[in-house]
Order: C-alpha cells, then structure tokens, then sequence
C-alpha cells in the first residue's frame, strides 16, 4: 500500500509539473512565431545531409542474456545511434530482421568491466548491510570485454578479438549512448515541457544535485519513481535482509525487476493519457492564445525596436567620431601577423607536398 500510495503521489505530482511546463513552453514558441524577424536567406539543411550507411559495422561477440554463453554476433551502428546484432553479416545484407536492438540511451559504456562490476558489487552490499570481504568475484570475463552498462535496464557484454579492436568500438558506443534519441514524442514543445517537468518533479521530492536519466519518457519517468521508492521504502529492506549473500542480491534484483515492471504498467497509460488529454486542449486553445496575446507580443517588440533605435541615434555619432578613425590601424595591427602566419603555413604546406 505504501508503495502504491508513492507511485499515485509522484504521478500526480509530475501530472501538474507538465502541464504547467508545457503552457509555459507553448507560449514560447508562440512568442517565437510571432517575433521571429524575416529573413532574405536562410541557411538550409540539404535534405541528403544526414548519414545514411552505418557508422561502423563488424563482428563482435556477445554474452547472451538467458544461457550467458558467448556467440558471434555482427553488430551494425545505424545512423540514429542505435545498435543492431544479426547472426552473420549474409542475414543482415539479406536485409532479414536483426537478432536484437541496442537503444543506448540512458547507458554508458565500460572498457574495464572487471573493475566496474566489483566497485557496483561493493556498493551494493554496503547498501545492503553485507561485507564487502564476502562478496563473490565478478565473473571472469574474456579479454577484450566491454559493457554496454545501465544501472537497471539489461546489461550487454561484449568482447572484440583485439585491444585496438575493442578500442574502436568502445569509442563509437559512448558516442552511440551520447547521442541515441530516446523521446517518442516528436513534438519540440512536449520534449521540453516533459524535460523540465522531470526536473521540478526531482525538486518537490527534495532531489537536488545532479542527475541523468535516459531512454523513452516512460522509462525515464519509471526510473525515477523506483530511485524515489529505493531511497524513501526499500533502502531499509535491503539491509534487513538475511541469509547469504547470493539469497540477498537475488531477492534485490527480483524486487528491482518487480518494482520496475509494476511502475511502467503504471506510467505507461498515465503518461498516454496525459499527452492525449494536452494534445485535445492545445488543437482548441492555441488559435485562441495566438488571438490574445499576439497583440501583446507584437506591442513589446515594436518597444524594443524603439529603445534599440533610440540608443543606436545616440552611440551611432560617437562611434563615427571617435572609434571609426582610430579602427583601421587597430585592425591592421591585428591583422598583419595573422597574414603572415598564413602565408608561412602555406609555404611550409607547399614545401611538404614538394617532398
């Protein structure tokens, strides 16, 4: 009951945040739209611009996620940062489904998983009231190992057949966890209000510092309501458990897999419901906002270009008296040694291409 009674309150708490986030964010871009200024050119996206051929492809090996044992896989880094695994490179030129799909966002990668996995186990059990003596080794993993590691999500490991193999990769798989997309919603003005919403919730329930979520927004909100479950409920029954160390760590990971898939179950629809019930109200008041407030925004644009004008009539003269003589030899003193630089790469350029 009292974690149910915890979900309902950080919902409803977030509920209020987004809706007033979202209004604010709504009447900013209208701002946007009404005080943008023409422009005669515009620089433009070519529409061919974005890659469209993987960021790098390849063999690797995998540790499955049922049996754990190891299987070659051929990993393929589409141009949105996710990852696919097919069975052999002839399926994924085939152009045949992958065997998996690595959304990496919210993830970080770990070059020494050895180090990584006992310093998680040692945090674990100190949370847990266990020795850290009497944890168990982390499993020993080939050489080459690398994680694709989330606190809560599955885990993948991965090894190369060499270090400078491994090296490549864990490069393009932070860049992949950097910069992979997880929103679903593709309005700019729900991805802001959603973002800034996350952030005051943390602050209604005392959360402040630092912080980084990543995946869907259900799984991000997920995310934070199971921290908020961890830090206020279950931090207790953790340590209270008894018995050996293996009994502890997986009754704690069945919670956690519990916890995880009963607040999703809950998130999922109110967040659904939410977008929905916004998406319904924004089709019928943003024409009326627009009508509103447009005359304002406009007013205070037309302010602004007035106090711009009347300081420009006062500086403008100033500077035509006083800076403009005095500009020319500043910036030929500024000038003539970047011009000698270049001209000295340039004969240092022309010289090595000579050789």
């Amino acid at each position: 009951q009292e974690i149910k009674e915890l979900i309902e309150s950080v919902l409803k708490t977030f509920t209020v945040q987004y809706t007033k986030a979202y209004g604010i964010a709504l009447l900013k871009k209208i701002k946007h739209d009404v005080t943008a200024e023409p422009e005669d050119w515009k620089l433009e996206q070519r529409p061919d611009s974005k890659p469209k051929e993987p960021l790098k492809e390849g063999y690797l090996t995998k540790q499955g996620a049922v049996r754990k044992n190891w299987l070659k896989r051929y990993f393929v880094v589409r141009p949105d940062y996710k990852i696919e695994y097919y069975e052999t490179e002839e399926v994924y030129r085939a152009k045949k489904q992958p065997k998996g799909v690595i959304a990496p966002c919210g993830y970080s990668v770990k070059a020494n998983v050895a180090k990584d996995m006992l310093e998680r186990l040692a945090e674990i059990a100190e949370k847990m009231g266990a020795q850290v003596a009497d944890l168990p080794q982390p499993e020993k993993m080939p050489e080459n190992c690398m994680e694709i590691h989330h606190h809560r999500r599955r885990c993948y490991f991965i090894h190369a057949e060499s270090d400078q193999e491994k090296s490549e990769w864990v490069k393009v798989f932070k860049q992949c966890a950097w910069r992979c997309w997880g929103f679903e919603n593709e309005d700019p003005v729900a991805n802001e209000a959603f973002k800034e919403a996350i952030r005051r919730t943390r602050w209604e329930l005392g959360r402040w510092g630092y912080w980084s979520y990543g995946g869907t927004e259900t799984q991000i909100l997920t995310d934070l309501i199971v921290d908020e479950l961890n830090w206020t409920i279950l931090s207790d029954v953790y340590y209270n458990l008894k018995g050996p160390w293996a009994v502890r760590w997986k009754i704690r990971n069945q919670l956690l897999k519990t916890l995880d898939t009963m607040v999703s179950a809950a998130v999922a629809p109110a967040l659904k419901a939410m977008e929905t019930a916004i998406k319904t109200l924004r089709g019928r008041i943003e024409g009326m906002i627009r009508e509103k407030i447009e005359p304002i925004f406009k007013a205070e644009q037309e302010i602004k270009e007035k106090i711009k004008g009347a300081c420009l009539d006062t500086i403008n003269p100033t500077l035509s008296e006083k800076v403009a003589p005095r500009l020319a030899g500043i910036l030929q003193i500024l000038i003539s040694p970047m011009t000698d630089a270049f001209s000295e790469t340039r004969n240092v350029f022309e010289t090595l291409i000579q050789d």
